[in-house]
């Protein structure tokens, strides 16, 4: 590792690693777009998006942005006010990522079944004080008790009917399976031999660039760029211009807007992991060019200039 390197098969394999690099960085945001988009549509995935929308969406707003266009009662306002603060709370976090797991699932030619009507009751069961405490917050006047048993009673008694019409939305999804499994499927595979590909270019770059430890430095620096044109990708998604573009009026800004901002945060969050990992690795070349590559060369600078000891005279 000390010993100088050739310097034709130095400038050769700095070639060769540079080329190695340029297709690295390019097939890592190939990699990094496809796994993301790809992971969108996992259950996982799917909720936090649509959970992340419903957080972000005032549906008061939107009623009262539509009230020029539509003829908006007080009550409507009112409805609209629960409904925007249920949609808030654990409870319904939790009905919605049994029920994105249901979509996901049929997207991908899996078994469903995440959510069902005993899910469904023992869901408001268990979080029966959070959802009384909006009711009662919106309007102070009720009885809280009053409150808490008749929408026990409501759950218990329509729970089936609830979780029918939601899966309505489920058996239309696996309507469209049949179109978007080939193409999720596609994506899968696509992501497997990219990842591999990547693996396999980043194996070359340190072949070529091992002296010293040089190729982490060069896997780092492809990592982080990849990783910023990722970021830069995930600014472009939750920019007003693309949610102004997919927008036809004002109130689907609103929740079109929430959307793109939850897909954004996927790609954000893969182009942060990026980031790190290219850190890391230039990190580690850091690490061990002052812990192992440093004192070699000071110990073998140390002994060019150390006189050998004499030999012992021959008796």
């Amino acid at each position: 590792m000390l010993k100088p390197r050739n310097t034709a098969a130095n400038v050769i394999t700095t070639i060769v690693a540079a080329l190695l690099s340029i297709l690295l960085v390019i097939l890592l945001f190939a990699t990094a777009i496809i796994g993301t988009a790809n992971s969108l549509f996992t259950p996982k995935g799917l909720g936090k998006v649509v959970n992340d929308a419903l957080q972000n969406v005032d549906f008061e707003q939107v009623i009262i942005d539509s009230a020029e266009d539509m003829d908006i009662a007080e009550e409507d306002l009112k409805e609209a006010q629960i409904i925007n603060r249920l949609l808030k709370t654990d409870a319904a976090e939790e009905i919605i990522n049994r029920f994105t797991a249901d979509i996901a699932a049929s997207l991908n030619g899996e078994e469903g079944g995440h959510l069902n009507d005993m899910h469904f009751r023992k869901i408001v069961h268990e979080h029966a004080d959070e959802i009384v405490d909006v009711l009662c917050d919106i309007d102070p006047s009720i009885d809280r008790e009053t409150v808490r048993e008749e929408m026990h009673k409501y759950v218990d008694e329509n729970a089936e009917a609830l979780v029918a019409e939601l899966m309505t939305i489920v058996t239309d999804a696996v309507g469209a399976a049949d179109e978007i499994y080939p193409i999720l499927n596609g994506f899968k595979t696509a992501f497997i031999a990219l990842l591999a590909v990547c693996i396999l270019l980043a194996g070359g770059i340190y072949g070529c660039r091992w002296y010293r430890f040089g190729g982490f430095l060069w896997m780092g620096i492809d990592t982080a760029v990849a990783g910023l044109f990722t970021l830069l990708t995930a600014l472009a998604i939750k920019s007003d211009l693309l949610t102004e573009m997919l927008a036809e009026s004002p109130q689907d800004g609103a929740i079109i807007t929430a959307t793109v901002y939850g897909i954004g945060g996927h790609f954000m969050r893969t182009a942060l992991l990026m980031l790190g990992v290219g850190v890391l690795l230039i990190g580690l070349f850091i690490l061990l060019k002052f812990t192992v590559v440093n004192p070699k060369i000071k110990a073998a600078q140390t002994a060019q200039v150390t006189p050998a000891a004499p030999l012992p005279a021959a008796e």
